[in-house]
């Protein structure tokens, strides 16, 4: 009978920490943290067979499609469980209501958002770049995620306002990138004094409002690349010494 081979000796302590430490790749892949929603506003429950992920992605896709097109308030569960072609109980199995689906891609198109903003601030944070070069690949990242699913971005940036009330947790990722815009500025030597802390929540709300122009503005009275060469002065203005 063979004799069992002995386990190979386990590395100190210390040194399991650091090898079971994540690396620069996944830190620079690192996610908005799970979502805390209220019971009101969460799935039911996850779906966990092939089929029931179809079903969930057919009642969001047939909520893009109507949210974006007859409007949130106007679209019923019963519109959103036909279009989908599912029963409405099969809806309420993973959604409680309406609000809960437009949550649920609401918090998919920040996903896509906060990916956009967190590829741009490296290049917004090397001093060697020109701040106008950072600040174009942050505007023009944002324009990319309402160009790659327009749909989706209409239905959630027009009809979000409807709900009763948005989730905290869906926006709390802002904080920790206004904090880190907050310390970009200040490491800048191109960038004027100030109360760094405010400029950068200020810069939030202006990048905010200012990238919803750039995809929902007149672009029959102004171009496409004018509007964002506008919108890059107008916010490198702002902070630029």
């Amino acid at each position: 009978m063979a004799r069992p081979r002995p386990a190979p000796p386990r590395p100190p302590r210390k040194a399991r920490e650091r090898s079971s430490a994540p690396g620069p790749a996944a830190a620079s892949a690192a996610r908005i943290p799970p979502l805390r929603l209220p019971r009101r506003l969460a799935p039911r429950k996850s779906p966990a067979q092939a089929r029931a992920r179809e079903t969930v992605e057919a009642i969001l896709e047939a909520a893009v499609d109507l949210f974006s097109s007859k409007g949130y308030a106007r679209t019923s569960t019963n519109h959103l469980a036909a279009r989908a072609g599912v029963s409405v109980g099969s809806l309420y199995q993973y959604f409680p209501n309406k609000d809960a689906i437009l949550t649920a891609l609401l918090a998919r198109h920040l996903e896509a958002v906060h990916d956009a903003v967190s590829a741009a601030l490296p290049i917004l944070a090397d001093p060697a770049v020109p701040l106008r070069a950072g600040i174009h690949r942050l505007l023009a990242g944002l324009r990319a995620v309402h160009d790659d699913d327009p749909r989706l971005a209409r239905a959630v940036e027009q009809h979000a306002g409807q709900m009763p009330s948005v989730p905290a947790g869906l926006t709390a990722h802002r904080h920790g990138t206004v904090e880190r815009v907050a310390e970009i500025l200040e490491g800048r030597p191109d960038v004027r004094r100030g109360n760094h802390a405010l400029m950068a929540a200020l810069l939030g709300e202006v990048t905010e409002a200012v990238s919803g122009f750039l995809v929902h503005g007149p672009r029959e009275e102004f171009g496409r690349e004018e509007l964002l060469d506008e919108a890059i002065e107008a916010l490198a203005r702002y902070v630029e010494r």
